[in-house]
């Protein structure tokens, strides 16, 4: 999933799709590229990199992603951001068996607007869903266009739909009151 409502902006649905375009070229999967048309929320974007590190992380002075695997086959993600933070995860995962964390970017602030048609309309995805497959068509790996979910997809053609089918429909009524056109006879 994508989870943008722009193509071309340096952090938007094509810069996105571009990595896994490049793993399903080289190991010959097709992708299709995803879009959001749920109803969602303001998120928190959080960024990590580098190579995990086993244990908990021992500076204070970083943004840290921290993975505490557990017996039962679930994980707990933990955000760390200072010495006190650090303290109050090692008395919550006092005496786990897995733990691993990364270094952390800032978490960023995302509008919904810019992760999901859903509140932006039926016009803005028409262009992006063009400016996409535009861009993507030469691509080999690209199979196409994802959309997450029917239910909101319907909603949100639904609430945006083009009323020009209802006035040929009125015109097309109006006509064969007096003469049905050829193809009605």
């Amino acid at each position: 999933m994508d989870y943008r409502t722009r193509a071309e902006s340096p952090n938007e649905a094509l810069v996105h799709a571009q990595g896994e375009l490049a793993l399903g070229e080289a190991t010959g999967v097709g992708v299709f590229v995803g879009v959001e048309t749920t109803s969602l929320l303001d998120e928190d974007l959080h960024t990590f990199f580098g190579s995990p590190t086993d244990g908990l992380p021992t500076r204070g002075d970083a943004h840290w992603l921290v993975l505490n695997g557990q017996d039962n086959g679930r994980a707990r993600i933990w955000l760390a951001d200072g010495v006190e933070a650090l303290e109050e995860l090692a008395v919550e995962t006092e005496g786990a068996s897995f733990l691993r964390h990364w270094p952390a970017g800032r978490p960023t602030r995302v509008a919904v607007d810019l992760q999901s048609f859903y509140a932006v309309g039926r016009e803005p995805m028409e262009t992006v869903r063009g400016e996409v497959v535009r861009n993507l068509s030469n691509r080999p790996a690209f199979l196409g266009l994802a959309f997450h979910d029917y239910l909101g997809l319907r909603d949100l053609l639904h609430r945006h739909r083009v009323y020009s089918c209802a006035i040929r429909q009125t015109r097309i009524s109006v006509e064969s009151q007096h003469t049905a056109p050829p193809i009605m006879q």
